[in-house]
């Protein structure tokens, strides 16, 4: 019989257990969203949420947009993504606001800040795989009356990510639309 080298074997049996591949926990489902990551705070965060009407406005523009069942007005950069939305349904007269670009937390809100009103909005995200969070307001809401007259800016924050918007036509418009 033919003696086989130690070091050959250990070899051998590294080689072949690294091709196998360790097996999936059957109780965590294909379409699972991922792990939350913990995000470190910004520092000046209480610093902002105080001076918000200082901070510099998000970059981007306004967008109306209007068919036979909704209207909307869109903040984006320009030719970029959307960041922002304001839709009204027209049919039911509910309006959302909708955060693109950030799946919010369970049990979230979504901070709206004008001139003579703030809000925490309760939110919802409907499918935890896509980028978009909404909250919704029903048509007579004094905060949409805030959010259409509101001379300079008002704010939006979700988590801590806030966005600095600038006081539209195209939002008075919408809100217009549902009334």
């Amino acid at each position: 019989m033919r003696k086989i080298n130690p070091l050959v074997a250990c070899a051998a049996l590294s080689f072949v257990s690294a091709c196998v591949s360790t097996p999936t926990d059957p109780a965590r489902a294909v379409d699972d969203p991922p792990p939350a990551i913990a995000i470190k705070l910004p520092a000046n965060l209480e610093e902002r949420n105080r001076n918000w009407r200082a901070q510099p406005l998000t970059e981007g523009e306004w967008a109306y947009a209007a068919d036979a069942q909704t209207s909307s007005a869109t903040f984006a950069k320009v030719d970029g993504p959307a960041r922002f939305r304001i839709i009204c349904d027209i049919s039911s007269q509910l309006v959302t606001l909708e955060r693109v670009g950030m799946t919010a937390a369970e049990g979230d809100f979504m901070k709206v800040r004008t001139e003579i009103l703030q809000r925490d909005l309760p939110t919802a995200t409907p499918d935890r795989r896509v980028l978009q969070t909404f909250a919704y307001l029903d048509r007579g809401d004094p905060l949409l009356d805030a959010l259409a007259r509101s001379e300079e800016r008002f704010a939006i924050q979700l988590s801590f990510i806030q966005l600095y918007l600038p006081a539209s036509p195209d939002v008075a418009r919408v809100v217009s639309d549902c009334r």
